[in-house]
C-alpha cells in the first residue's frame, strides 16, 4: 500500500477497518479494495496484491471510496469508479459533488440535477443549485430562488425563498425578504421570519442571530440560550464556545456554564494542526537518491505540486517532474500555476495561456493574465479588460469589464463596468444593474450581499432587490473578517454535525 502523505510503501492489514501509515502515522482510508497510485502526473488504481486494475489515465481522483465508489477526472469531465475498477458511466458531466442513496448530484453546462448509478436522469438537470435529500425533501434553486422537491422531482414547496438550508428534525431554515425563519414540510411557517441568520436544528437546538448577537432556540421558538452572545460556536461534543463582552467560556445545550480544564481549552478551540517535516524529509531523501539527475540537469526544485509532482526551475524557466525524475512538463515556461483540475495555467514569452498534463496547449498564449475559476472556465485579462473563457477559448463573458471577481454558487458573476459594480450570469445577461460603487468581498453566502451606492450600504438579494439600508455599515478588514469567520465556521461545524 502507498501512503499519499509521505509516499512510503507498506503492507496493509486487511482485517483492520482503517489503515495507518507506519512512517508518518496518518489514518489513510477505510479498507478499500482499490488504492490510488500516481505516475507522471496521472493516476490509476491497483488492488491489494499490487496489480494495476486501471491504466494511469486519470487526471485526478477523490482518493477515498465512498459507498463503494470514488470520483475520477479526465479532461475536466467527471465520472465514478467502482471497487472493481469499472467506470460507471461515460465522462460527460462537469462535476459530481456527492454520491448518496443511489443518486449523484451532477452539473452540466452550469445546471445541476441528479442521476442514478446507471446514468439515468432522476432529477432534471435544470437547477442553479440542488442539495442532498433530507427528510425526503431536497432544496433547489431555480431563478435565483429556493424551494424544495420530493424524490420524484416534483416541486412541493415553491421557489420563493432567497436561501434555504436542508430539513432537519422536521424543519428547514429559509430566508424571505432578508430575514430567516423556519418552515415545515408542507411549506407552512412554523417559526416567524425574525432572525438575521439561522441554521439547522440539531438535538433540538438551533443557533439564531438577532442584530449582532447570537443565541439558541427550540422548535417552538423559545429562547433556550439567550440571544446576548457576541460569539457562538457549537462544538462536536455538545458544548458551545461563547463570548459575552470580555467573558469567554463554554455552555451546554441548556445554556448552563460548563467548566473545562484550562489544559485542554486550546485543544478544544483549535484544529490542533501541527506543522510537520514529512515533505522536508521526503524531499531530502529524494534529492539524495537522485543526486546524479540534479547534477546533470542543473534543476532546482522550487515547489511540490499535487498528484506527486514537483516544480523545477533552471535559468529562470520552470517545468514539472515526477518522483521518478520523468519530465512531465518541459522546463520552458516563465511561470506555472498548477490547478486542481485537468489544466495548468502557464506563462511564456510574457503572455499567459493553459496547458494540459501532456503539455498540449489548451488556451493559446495571448492573455496578459489568466486565473482558474474551479471548473467554471478561466478568468482572463487582455488589453486591460477582463472576461471569462471556456476550455475551447470561447468567451462566455466578453472581455469588456474592468474586473471579474467571482462566480456565485448560482453562477452569478460580479463584474465592474465603467467603474460601477453589477452582476451578470454565464450568458452575460445583466441580473443586477451596474449602479454600485463597492461590494463586500464575500459571495452571496446566505443569499444576500452588502453593496455600496452613493455613500450608503445596502443588503441586496440575488435579484438585486435592496432589502435594507445601513448607513453605519462599514467593511473593516480585520474586525469584520473575524466576525464573519466566526459565523462561517459556526455554520460549517453545525452542518457537518448533521
Amino acid at each position: 500500500m502507498q501512503c499519499p502523505c509521505c509516499n512510503s510503501e507498506f503492507t496493509s492489514t486487511i482485517d483492520l477497518e482503517y489503515q495507518y501509515c507506519p512512517s508518518c502515522g496518518r489514518v489513510l482510508r477505510d479498507c478499500d479494495l482499490l488504492e490510488i497510485v500516481w505516475k507522471s502526473g496521472l493516476c490509476g488504481f491497483r488492488n491489494r496484491a499490487g496489480a494495476m486494475v486501471t491504466p494511469f489515465k486519470y487526471d485526478d481522483s477523490f482518493y477515498r471510496f465512498h459507498y463503494g465508489f470514488t470520483s475520477i477526472i479526465l479532461k475536466s469531465k467527471k465520472n465514478l469508479l467502482d471497487e472493481l475498477g469499472h467506470e460507471v458511466f461515460p465522462f460527460y458531466y462537469d462535476n459530481i459533488e456527492y454520491f448518496k442513496e443511489g443518486l449523484c448530484k451532477v452539473t452540466l453546462n452550469a445546471a445541476w440535477g441528479m442521476i442514478d448509478l446507471k446514468g439515468n436522469v432522476v432529477i432534471p438537470i435544470i437547477y442553479q443549485d440542488i442539495y442532498a435529500f433530507s427528510d425526503d425533501l431536497a432544496a433547489v434553486c431555480l431563478g435565483y430562488k429556493y424551494g424544495f422537491i420530493d424524490r420524484g422531482g416534483t416541486l412541493v414547496i415553491p421557489c420563493i425563498y432567497e436561501h434555504a438550508f436542508a430539513f432537519s428534525e422536521g424543519l428547514a431554515a429559509v430566508q424571505l425578504n432578508g430575514k430567516f425563519g423556519y418552515i415545515d414540510q408542507k411549506g407552512d411557517t412554523v417559526i416567524p421570519f425574525d432572525y438575521a441568520h439561522t441554521i439547522c436544528f440539531y438535538k433540538g437546538l438551533a443557533t439564531v442571530k438577532v442584530g449582532e448577537k447570537y443565541g439558541g432556540i427550540d422548535r417552538y421558538n423559545n429562547e433556550v440560550i439567550p440571544i446576548v452572545y457576541d460569539y457562538f460556536l457549537r462544538l462536536r461534543n455538545d458544548i458551545i464556545d461563547v463570548r459575552y463582552v470580555k467573558w469567554r467560556g463554554f455552555l451546554n445545550l441548556k445554556g448552563e456554564v460548563v467548566e473545562v480544564p484550562k489544559s485542554i481549552i486550546d485543544i478544544i478551540r483549535e484544529d490542533n494542526t501541527v506543522i510537520d517535516d514529512i515533505f522536508v524529509d521526503k524531499f531530502l531523501d529524494f534529492k539524495k537518491q537522485h543526486a546524479d539527475f540534479f547534477r546533470r540537469t542543473g534543476y532546482t526544485v522550487f515547489e511540490e505540486f499535487p498528484n506527486e509532482l514537483l516544480g523545477v526551475s533552471k535559468d529562470n524557466k520552470v517545468g514539472i517532474i515526477d518522483y521518478d525524475c520523468n519530465i512531465v512538463i518541459p522546463v520552458m515556461y516563465d511561470n506555472l500555476d498548477y490547478s486542481y483540475g485537468s489544466y495548468i495555467s502557464a506563462q511564456k514569452g510574457g503572455k499567459f495561456g493553459a496547458i494540459d498534463k501532456q503539455n498540449n496547449v489548451i488556451i493559446p498564449f495571448e492573455y496578459d493574465s489568466i486565473f482558474d475559476t474551479y471548473n467554471q472556465g478561466f478568468r482572463v485579462l487582455k488589453d486591460g479588460l477582463f472576461g471569462c473563457i471556456d476550455i475551447t477559448n470561447q468567451a462566455f463573458i466578453p472581455l469588456m469589464y474592468d474586473s471579474v471577481e467571482f462566480f456565485d454558487e448560482c453562477n452569478l458573476v460580479q463584474v465592474t463596468y465603467q467603474g460601477k459594480i453589477g452582476f451578470v450570469n454565464r450568458k452575460n445577461e445583466v441580473i443586477i444593474p451596474f449602479i454600485y460603487d463597492e461590494a463586500e468581498k464575500e459571495q452571496f453566502e446566505f443569499g444576500v450581499l452588502w453593496v455600496k451606492r452613493d455613500s450608503s450600504w445596502f443588503l441586496i438579494d440575488r435579484l438585486g432587490r435592496e432589502i435594507c439600508e445601513d448607513e453605519h455599515f462599514t467593511v473593516e478588514a480585520e474586525e469584520y473578517d473575524d466576525d464573519y469567520d466566526d459565523y462561517y465556521y459556526e455554520v460549517g461545524d453545525s452542518l457537518r454535525d448533521l
